[in-house]
């Protein structure tokens, strides 16, 4: 709410800082008189001061530079110089660097690959899911990637899964260390083999009786969701009403949900579990799916006893099996 509140309170100033500019692009010649150049020495125009002023948001908190894409001047400036946190217009400096360096028609390439031989149905050895940072790996994209590995004969995995993010380690991870605020699907640490944004959405289903329903998908089976009650409430703030926190397995309500919301959806971060964990689950629920079967472990770190077996079937070096490629980085730019 707290968030909301700054916008709401900001968006009257950013409105009156645009009308201010548009007026000098509409009168570019005009010759400023006295009035105008006493509001010259002050950098902010009236109707900019007198938003800040009735928002109760001082002038030195805000920084301001406005200039036309082909003009040699700024039209509107304060506190150009000074630093300050970005918020997401951060995101159009990494997009402008991303469409400069890789090129509007860069994909990112997700790949299955082999390390065995297959014989009938199975393939006997490890199979290697390798990232590469595809923003836009969705399960409905890592169905249609298993499904071409289907597709080629192959339904038992008489081996292990092995998560590959060489591309780039992603270490330690800690979602709460931006805001506090982990189950914010914003919050979700950069990852090569990012899945769905390692997020779920929650489904909230009151059955009339003060008992609420509550499902997720994708199913992570290695969850439990506590009972949650329906007590009357407004619905305008039921995030906020409810809570939720991930404690080891577990899906733990902090709050109650309004009975007279109805049937609700929310998406969260299951911050409580690691990505090999989220991605795993996903995974091997989509491969049952298709009619396939693993005998060894998904993991990016496969122990040596359950790669013995494997190991005696493996090849040197990985084959390609199968491949996704993500829509260009356009469409991501424009999604």
């Amino acid at each position: 709410m707290r968030n909301l509140n700054i916008v709401c309170q900001l968006t009257p100033i950013f409105l009156a800082a645009v009308f201010a500019c548009n007026t000098a692009i509409a009168k570019p010649n005009a010759k400023p008189n006295a009035a105008a150049r006493a509001r010259a020495s002050s950098p902010l125009p009236d109707t900019v001061r007198k938003a800040l002023k009735a928002a109760a948001f001082p002038a030195n908190a805000l920084g301001i530079y406005v200039q036309e894409v082909d003009g040699k001047r700024a039209l509107l400036k304060n506190q150009e110089t000074q630093a300050f946190l970005p918020a997401s217009t951060i995101k159009l400096v990494t997009t402008d660097a991303a469409l400069n360096l890789l090129g509007p028609s860069y994909t990112w390439k997700t790949q299955v690959l082999g390390q065995g031989k297959q014989i009938g149905e199975t393939w006997h050895g490890d199979v290697i899911v390798k990232g590469a940072f595809d923003p836009k790996l969705v399960q409905e994209n890592l169905w249609l990637l298993l499904r071409q590995l289907r597709a080629k004969g192959i339904r038992q995995i008489n081996g292990n899964i092995v998560l590959d993010r060489s591309i780039m380690p992603i270490g330690e991870q800690d979602a709460g260390k931006f805001d506090g605020d982990p189950v914010k699907a914003y919050n979700v640490v950069p990852d090569p083999l990012l899945l769905n944004f390692k997020t779920v959405r929650l489904y909230f289903r009151p059955d009339g009786k003060n008992n609420v329903q509550v499902t997720l998908d994708p199913v992570l089976p290695q969850m439990t969701i506590a009972p949650l009650r329906a007590q009357d409430g407004r619905c305008d703030d039921w995030h906020e009403q409810l809570g939720i926190e991930f404690v080891d397995k577990r899906i733990n309500f902090t709050g109650t949900y309004p009975a007279n919301c109805g049937e609700k959806t929310w998406d969260v971060h299951p911050y409580s579990l690691s990505p090999d964990a989220y991605f795993a689950a996903v995974l091997s629920g989509i491969w049952r799916e298709l009619g396939g079967s693993i005998s060894g472990t998904i993991s990016s770190t496969i122990s040596a006893t359950n790669s013995a077996a494997a190991s005696t079937e493996s090849s040197s070096q990985p084959t390609l099996l199968v491949e996704w490629q993500s829509p260009s980085l356009a469409e991501v730019v424009r999604d």
